[in-house]
């Protein structure tokens, strides 16, 4: 951290407008390290062609190179209850990227191809962040606001030919799981359905009380 400290220090004071790089290898600017520190710095790098400073990648392989990198490094968190005392479970990349797979290859087990679209209506959970990323490798994503009514999600589905769709299982006061068991009804064309359980972020006497109060609803 000093030595990176040091490095932007000495780029602001150069204002030269040619960046300071650390080399780690090769003399390849998609393996050295940029350190900004002014915004003539930001346009020295920004110069160079985007083919110059990285690979075009899939999102897939984008995730796997950090994964090797940095592997250790919180990736994603998420907190159900936003108390003070309340737990948030963080993954770092090495999880996420195990995760990601392992939901791609739940998939494709399940009929989704490259050419297939997965819908998903859900809050910003850690399993959403593993819905587009792993749709994104099986097949297509289509993002749907889980906010929108049972007519206007049917439209979204039918539009973009989903094949799956990755939803809540029913919660005490949330009406997603009713929204989306409306939809479905009129796109026969959805063959599967993820349900996700928000249960397993609770902790008791909460996470008792869910089963007990759980709407009952079938998608």
């Amino acid at each position: 951290m000093a030595d990176d400290a040091a490095r932007a220090g000495a780029a602001g004071e150069s204002g030269s407008g040619d960046a300071q790089r650390a080399h780690v290898g090769g003399g390849d600017p998609r393996t050295e390290r940029w350190y900004l520190a002014t915004m003539a710095d930001k346009a020295a790098v920004e110069a160079i062609p985007a083919a110059e400073r990285w690979e075009p990648q899939s999102p897939h392989a984008m995730l796997m190179e950090t994964a090797a990198r940095f592997p250790d490094r919180p990736a994603v968190s998420f907190q159900l209850k936003g108390g003070a005392k309340d737990s948030a479970e963080t993954w770092d990349f090495r999880t996420l990227a195990a995760e990601v797979n392992r939901a791609a290859n739940l998939f494709r087990r399940h009929g989704i191809g490259d050419d297939d679209a997965i819908a998903y209506l859900l809050p910003n959970c850690n399993e959403t962040v593993l819905a587009l990323l792993g749709g994104l490798t099986a097949g297509r994503v289509c993002p749907v606001n889980p906010l929108l009514e049972a007519p206007q999600i049917a439209a979204i589905l039918r539009e973009n030919g989903a094949k799956a769709v990755v939803t809540l299982k029913a919660l005490p006061k949330i009406d997603i799981a009713q929204k989306v068991h409306a939809a479905l009804a009129d796109v026969p064309e959805v063959t599967v359905v993820f349900e996700v359980d928000l249960k397993r972020y609770l902790s008791p006497p909460l996470s008792w009380l869910v089963p007990l109060l759980r709407p009952k609803v079938e998608i």
